[in-house]
């Protein structure tokens, strides 16, 4: 979205012309640019808050010609986005569904392999046999028996 289609967007959902929601629009920006120029921040609860970084002097390069370049240190605009804001980006309709379809078929994967499963580093086995997969990483699957193993060698030797 740019700035005039914002500008639509206000003057539509307040019921204000274009003008209106445009002065509107600048005075904000003042106003939040003002504040940031003389040090302050600008909260607006469940949106999110304003502030002014500092950035320490640093030494970069030139991409052409590899020489090193001495970098300024400077203040940087910084926006957080509030708990209310990021709760109704990140929990969406859509992101929630997709989510709990991910779950649901890991849980399936991961219980219906449960039996072929063998203990790893870090795992722990309960009494019941159960085996929860530790720090490390996952468990994983029980590896051929030998019976196995000499029945593809011979079928691998009858083909070739």
């Amino acid at each position: 979205m740019n700035k005039a289609e914002l500008i639509a967007k206000m003057a539509d959902d307040a019921g204000i012309t274009k003008t209106q929601a445009n002065a509107a629009l600048d005075s904000f920006t003042t106003a939040v640019t003002k504040t940031l120029k003389s040090g302050g921040k600008v909260t607006l609860v469940g949106f999110g808050t304003f502030s002014v970084s500092k950035r320490a002097a640093r030494n970069g390069r030139n991409p052409q010609s590899g020489a090193v370049i001495k970098i300024k240190a400077k203040k940087v605009a910084k926006f957080k986005a509030g708990k209310e804001l990021s709760s109704k980006i990140w929990f969406s309709k859509e992101f929630v569904k997709a989510r709990c379809k991910i779950v649901s078929c890991f849980f399936i994967i991961n219980h219906s392999n449960k039996k072929n499963k063998a203990m790893g580093r870090g795992d722990k086995k309960t009494k019941k046999g159960k085996i929860f997969m530790g720090s490390f990483g996952k468990s994983r699957p029980v590896a051929k028996s030998s019976k196995n193993n000499a029945d593809t060698k011979s079928k691998d030797k009858k083909e070739a």
